[in-house]
C-alpha cells in the first residue's frame, strides 16, 4: 500500500522501466463507515469512537479518509478483541428502530477523496475528481459481488431488498464542467446513488461515496485498496 515500485528482481523488460518512469503515488485517500446494531456496541467502544445514529437506522462510526486507514481499522479490531464483551456477530441488516416491519442495512460505505498534497493531483484538481468519479462509476458493476454480504437466514450472498433505493446505479459519466459544480463550496448534497458526490454539511469535505457496499469492514478495506489501485494512473 506504500506504493513501492518493482524491485530489481522484478524488472524483466523495457516495459518495466517505463512503468517506473511514469510511476505515481496513490492519488486518493479513503475511509469508510461502520454501521451496526446499537446494543452490540460495548461501552468501551462508545467512548473510544464518535458514534451517532445513521438516518437509515443503524448505529454508526466513521474512519475518516486517510492515505493508510488500515492502521485505524486494525486499531478498531484490536479494541474489540482485547476488550472483554466487545465482539459480536456481524449483522448485514437489522430491524429498523422506527419501523419494525422494515429492514435497515448495516453498510461499510467507502469514501474517496483525491489528495491535494500530491503535486500532480493538485495541478489537475478538477480532472482528478472527474477521473476518479468516472472510474468508480465504470468499476461498480465489476465488483458488485464484493459489495453484498448476504442474509442471515440464507446461504447466499445477496443485496437487501431496498439496496437500489438507497444506492441507485449511476449510468452516466461526468464532465469537468459538472465536476466543478460539485467542487464549489456552495454544493451540499447526499444523493442516494451507488457512486455519490457527498457533502452533508459545509464543515465536512467533499468525498465520493460508494453507497452500495453492505459488507463487513474487513472486506470493505480490501475492496477500497483494489479501487484505489484501479483509480491510480501509472
Amino acid at each position: 500500500l506504500r506504493g513501492d515500485p518493482p524491485s530489481e528482481e522484478e524488472i524483466v523488460s523495457d516495459r518495466d522501466f517505463e512503468w517506473i518512469k511514469y510511476y505515481k503515488l496513490m492519488p486518493v485517500t479513503f475511509g469508510f463507515e461502520i454501521e451496526q446494531l446499537d446494543t452490540d456496541v460495548c461501552s468501551q467502544l462508545r467512548f473510544a469512537y464518535p458514534w451517532h445514529y445513521d438516518g437509515s437506522g443503524p448505529y454508526e462510526t466513521a474512519l475518516p479518509p486517510s492515505t493508510y486507514p488500515g492502521r485505524k481499522l486494525k486499531g478498531f479490531i484490536d479494541n474489540c478483541r482485547n476488550t472483554p464483551g466487545c465482539t459480536w456477530t456481524w449483522k448485514s441488516e437489522i430491524s429498523h428502530p422506527r419501523a419494525p416491519e422494515r429492514k435497515a442495512g448495516c453498510g461499510s460505505h467507502i469514501h474517496f477523496r483525491p489528495r491535494k498534497d500530491v503535486e500532480y493531483i493538485s495541478a489537475q484538481w478538477v480532472e482528478a475528481w472527474t477521473s476518479a468519479f468516472n472510474t468508480l462509476v465504470e468499476t461498480v458493476p465489476l465488483v458488485l459481488p464484493m459489495f453484498c454480504y448476504g442474509l442471515e437466514d440464507q446461504q447466499v450472498f445477496t443485496f437487501r431488498r431496498e439496496a437500489l433505493y438507497w444506492a441507485k446505479i449511476v449510468k452516466r459519466r461526468v464532465s469537468s464542467a459538472t465536476t466543478m459544480r460539485f467542487l464549489d463550496l456552495s454544493y451540499i448534497g447526499h444523493p442516494y446513488d451507488a457512486v455519490a458526490w457527498n457533502r452533508k454539511i459545509v464543515e465536512k469535505p467533499l468525498t465520493i461515496e460508494m453507497r452500495l457496499n453492505e459488507t463487513h469492514p474487513a472486506i470493505a478495506y480490501e475492496l477500497a485498496i483494489l479501487l484505489n489501485r484501479i483509480i491510480r494512473k501509472c
